[in-house]
């Protein structure tokens, strides 16, 4: 697909999306009182040949997770020719066991354990880093757009039990300043532990220190009076499902049967314009909505 037909995609879904338009991309404001089934399941079949199996996951670093056998079982009944993980990294896993790739990626290196193991494609659908912080410019700051993506690397360090980080956090996180620092237009503010502890206590007062940072500074939020990294968070959000909306279509389209991992608010956001892009249609009504709603 064109970088001029992607924009006119894009722009379509969230004009769509503001109108509230049947197809269009899930608002946030749709999403933040909905509850859902986690894992949430979506398969689809394009009339050319091409299905999708997007499984929309808990995100979990622990191998004994119940949904590690629901992926590793969908997996191995799709037996797919291609295969999703979210976030970036490596297309190899990150450990030589299966444990190791969990432990250490969550479902993302479990995707890429089992198509290596299986001989099979994999690629993230991510939109370029460079992209997305240019998606951001001009509304926020530079110091905010890098303390947004610093803290939440660091909020994931925190949270998920059972994640190895192969190395103290300290160490981890100054890596993950030093990475951020390289897109362009970070390069400033903060660029080591010293610098962090700063600046979060300038931008975030409430916050008292990065290491006190945790998910509820990046839950997505489009309404005012929020936090900049609320807001941002929901950018990111939009402008992330929207490119994974466009590389899915075209996979599916050209024959690909797609297996694809991401968080279950991914999966949710995602399905009706999917489901309108690959089928033609509007998603069907869930039956069960009992399940406890937890964004992935």
């Amino acid at each position: 697909m064109t970088r001029s037909r992607w924009l006119a995609l894009g722009v379509g879904l969230l004009a769509a999306a503001c109108a509230g338009t049947d197809g269009a991309l899930m608002t946030w404001r749709e999403y933040k009182d909905l509850d859902h089934p986690i894992p949430y399941v979506v398969r689809l079949s394009h009339p050319a040949g091409g299905e999708l199996l997007f499984f929309g996951s808990r995100h979990s670093f622990q191998p004994e997770h119940p949904q590690t056998g629901q992926i590793m079982g969908l997996w191995e009944e799709f037996r797919p020719t291609l295969a999703f993980f979210e976030g970036g990294g490596p297309v190899v896993p990150p450990g030589d066991t299966l444990e190791t790739a969990i432990r250490r990626g969550a479902e993302p290196g479990l995707v890429r354990y089992l198509a290596q193991r299986d001989g099979v494609r994999v690629e993230s659908p991510e939109p370029d880093a460079a992209a997305e912080v240019a998606n951001l410019s001009g509304r926020f700051t530079a110091e905010q757009i890098k303390l947004f993506y610093v803290l939440r690397q660091v909020s994931q360090y925190l949270t998920y039990e059972g994640r190895d980080l192969g190395a103290p956090l300290e160490e981890r996180v100054q890596d993950a300043l030093d990475a951020i620092g390289g897109y362009p237009g970070l390069e400033g503010r903060p660029r080591d532990l010293e610098e962090l502890e700063t600046v979060s206590r300038e931008l975030l007062p409430t916050l008292d220190g990065w290491r006190n940072v945790t998910r509820e500074y990046f839950r997505p939020n489009p309404d005012a009076p929020v936090l900049f990294t609320n807001s941002i968070a929901a950018e990111t959000g939009d402008f992330r499902d929207l490119h994974i909306i466009e590389r899915i279509t075209d996979a599916v389209r050209s024959g690909e049967r797609l297996f694809i991992v991401m968080g279950s608010s991914h999966a949710v956001r995602q399905e009706r314009p999917l489901r309108r892009e690959i089928q033609g249609q509007a998603p069907r009504q869930r039956a069960d909505s009992r399940a406890t709603r937890a964004p992935g």
